[in-house]
């Protein structure tokens, strides 16, 4: 049986903020691939990168799924790939910036399997 793979991308964030919402019903499974660059100097706080999700689209409460903490290491790149339980939606990722750089990013794509 083949299976179909789905992707879709957060608007890259430069500052503290929440990524766009993304959404997926149908899925038979996700990975989010998280990707923070520290940019240009020397962090004195480390960002903090929150996934939150939603069982239901459009409705009720983020709920917690994980918490990342960035390094505070000057032009430190770091990637996690975090599996998403099918039971949820919507997801998205509550960014707080490190502080003591410039030209940090944050990105986020999320990968599903929509069909068998």
């Amino acid at each position: 049986m083949a299976k179909t793979e789905s992707e879709q991308t957060f608007t890259q964030l430069t500052v503290t903020g929440a990524t766009t919402d993304l959404e997926y019903d149908t899925h038979y499974g996700a990975i989010l691939h998280v990707k923070h660059d520290n940019g240009t100097g020397t962090p004195t706080v480390a960002a903090n990168i929150a996934i939150e999700c939603k069982s239901t689209k459009n409705a009720g409460a983020w709920k917690p799924l994980r918490t990342l903490s960035g390094s505070l290491v000057a032009t430190q790149v770091d990637t996690w790939n975090i599996d998403i339980p099918v039971e949820y939606q919507e997801v998205r990722i509550d960014y707080t910036a490190p502080t003591g750089t410039t030209s940090h990013t944050l990105d986020g794509t999320l990968a599903s399997i929509p069909t068998i």
